[in-house]
């Protein structure tokens, strides 16, 4: 139910997409300060988080009002598909342990499922709908940028879900917060998308922008 009513507020734009920014970004704050609150280092933890977090939607943002709908779009569908494609690899081929200290769940296998399918969301999105700009060079080495973009997205993003893990293991608390019963806070459902939001700026602008 959360996920097609985020497509459809992004797909507005406008007032309502502010509105659920700024909502979610005040979620997020209070989530990481009690979470930060209950290690030994508040204040470190705490200032990284305000920067860190308000820095992170502020790109959310920016890649709505500048980059338009489309590349918004496939941006949630880059990162959806990075957390679905790391859950399903892990589970299905398992293997080594990535960081057991930090997030034990976690996998070589479902690093390599977290790195792929945003690849492959973002050569099948760029194909079909034709994003680039007009008279853009559709080569090979266009492709190449897009799948590395895609990878990039996948690798960050599970950067970014393990810097959440760290400090959740800082803290000695399994979730941070208690919002979605049964999954947790909403820290715990985009931790991985925080940090892919600005690297996904820069990429955005690198690829799809470069005149």
């Amino acid at each position: 139910m959360i996920a097609p009513l985020t497509a459809l507020i992004v797909w507005y734009g406008s007032w309502p997409f502010a509105v659920l920014l700024v909502l979610l970004c005040g979620i997020s704050l209070y989530e990481w300060f009690n979470v930060s609150r209950r290690t030994q280092s508040f204040a470190m933890f705490a200032s990284f988080g305000l920067v860190y977090v308000i820095g992170s939607f502020l790109c959310a943002y920016l890649i709505r009002d500048t980059m338009g709908l489309s590349l918004s779009l496939m941006f949630l569908c880059m990162v959806w598909s990075s957390d679905i494609g790391a859950y399903f690899t892990g589970k299905i081929i398992g293997g080594p342990k990535m960081s057991p200290t930090i997030s034990p769940n976690k996998t070589w296998a479902g690093m390599a499922g977290a790195v792929f399918f945003p690849a492959l969301v973002a050569v099948i999105w760029v194909t079909l709908d034709q994003i680039l700009p007009l008279g853009a060079d559709v080569s090979p080495i266009t492709y190449a940028k897009i799948v590395a973009g895609g990878m990039a997205i996948g690798i960050f993003g599970q950067i970014g879900d393990l810097m959440i893990s760290f400090i959740k293991r800082k803290a000695g608390v399994k979730d941070s917060g208690n919002l979605i019963p049964g999954h947790g806070g909403l820290l715990d459902r985009i931790d991985s998308m925080l940090l892919a939001m600005p690297v996904f700026l820069v990429i955005a602008e690198l690829v799809f922008y470069v005149r």
